[in-house]
């Protein structure tokens, strides 16, 4: 029986060898599958793992970004009031003076500056603030850098936000006076007016703010963005974070969002001039629709003034929570933020 084998083997060497290299093949081919298929699976494990880090990481920036808004809403007011004095002129007017008429024709123009002004200032805050902290943590993701140079860069970048509250918005207010004053310098007094005429007037402002050489939408990176300084062009990263924001905020999806925002403020503003004429309305003894009542123009001044003191810029339901919570735009954040979180800087 042994010795039939040789021949046996002799006889079958080609295909024995044939059958050899075929399951040796496997074998080597099963043991390079099971170590790509290991490393495979390590590598969508550790993406999956950096996918949640970032997510994480970008929640956190969003509820810091939240609180910094929140913070800002009532120092946007005090800039507004003291750029556009409106208690100077109600004192004057209190002690009817022979130029009184004069004085509530500049009423009328200070009323709605304030109200559209703080609404610009506060879209325009909160865009920026997203647009910012999107772009630093996405840096800060990308490169781990947390020593005390990359956190003094870091707050110099951040602190340019003070330029806005300090000159960009009294700019942005001169902007709004102006077009608030060449829409509503024509109208009468004691033109009875309705709630629809007064959006009308609202829009008309927008267009005026929107058009010509000092287009808002074209020309905004000048109210936002701080002039460039000496310490910036001696950054590197400075000057290049800085670059990087100027050229999103005047990319055309910054545009579209910022309308969107404007949109919503004067949706809120709106809501606020309802509630005035419900004010207006309340003398009468049967119900009103805020929509079909029409109240004389100087009327609506003083209440509109009113209003807009008592009512608080944090406070739910405000246009400030709206914004934060602006879908289209925690979207444009988020693809910033991934932009930059991916990018080899």
């Amino acid at each position: 029986m042994w010795k039939s084998i040789p021949p046996c083997l002799r006889r079958h060497k080609k295909k024995l060898l044939f059958l050899g290299g075929v399951v040796g093949g496997i074998a080597i081919m099963n043991t390079y599958l099971k170590r790509k298929f290991i490393e495979w699976e390590a590598q969508k494990t550790a993406e999956i793992g950096d996918q949640l880090k970032r997510s994480s990481h970008f929640e956190g920036t969003m509820m810091t970004c939240d609180n910094v808004f929140l913070t800002c809403a009532p120092q946007i007011r005090q800039v507004v009031c003291k750029n556009i004095d409106v208690n100077q002129v109600v004192k004057q007017v209190s002690t009817n003076p022979p130029n009184k008429i004069q004085l509530w024709e500049e009423l009328k123009i200070l009323v709605f500056s304030q109200a559209l002004g703080e609404m610009y200032a506060q879209c325009m805050l909160c865009i920026l603030l997203r647009v910012q902290m999107s772009i630093l943590s996405g840096y800060v993701f990308m490169t781990r850098c947390t020593n005390n140079t990359a956190t003094e860069q870091q707050q110099k970048y951040m602190s340019r936000i003070e330029d806005f509250m300090l000159n960009g918005i009294t700019r942005l207010l001169t902007r709004v006076r102006d077009a608030v004053e060449k829409t509503l310098k024509p109208v009468k007094l004691q033109h009875s007016v309705k709630l629809q005429e007064v959006e009308n007037f609202i829009l008309s402002i927008q267009n005026t703010i929107f058009a010509g050489n000092f287009n808002l939408l074209q020309d905004v990176s000048c109210y936002l963005m701080p002039a460039s300084s000496s310490s910036a062009s001696e950054d590197d990263f400075l000057e290049n974070i800085s670059l990087e924001t100027k050229d999103v905020i005047e990319c055309q999806d910054f545009t579209r969002v910022l309308q969107l925002c404007i949109d919503s403020g004067i949706s809120s503003l709106m809501d606020r001039l309802a509630e005035c004429y419900g004010i207006l309305s309340d003398g009468r003894n049967e119900f009103v629709n805020p929509n079909d009542y029409s109240a004389p123009f100087a009327k609506l001044i003083p209440i509109m003034h009113n209003v807009f003191c008592q009512h608080n810029p944090t406070e739910q339901g405000s246009l400030v929570h709206t914004l934060l919570q602006l879908e289209p735009l925690n979207n444009f954040a988020a693809n910033i933020y991934e932009a930059f979180s991916q990018k080899d800087v």
